[in-house]
């Protein structure tokens, strides 16, 4: 996958973070009541992608708390650059 293309899905994904933590200062609303479910689902949802591929990124190396952060705030794109970082690794001369 392109890595330009990875990296404005992260920059995407921080704007969303943003806005589903401002939920949590704004005054209580239907509407920041959901933002706060959909932040706690999208944690989760993270939290159970690194269990899953928390093996694949020790094999590509580097600090795991960097990959479990990573993988925290964007998930697949965390994922999918690092697998491309670390073949660009290999495959330079």
């Amino acid at each position: 996958m392109n890595p330009d293309l990875l990296r404005k899905g992260k920059t995407a994904l921080n704007v969303v973070w943003v806005a589903l933590a401002l939920s949590f200062v704004l005054p209580t609303s239907g509407l920041t009541t959901l933002l706060r479910g959909v932040f706690v689902v999208m944690l989760a949802a993270h939290a159970l992608e690194f269990v899953i591929f928390g093996r694949t990124l020790a094999k590509l190396g580097g600090s795991m708390a960097r990959h479990l952060v990573g993988v925290l705030l964007y998930g697949f794109f965390h994922i999918q650059l690092a697998k491309h970082e670390a073949e660009s690794a290999t495959a330079a001369p």
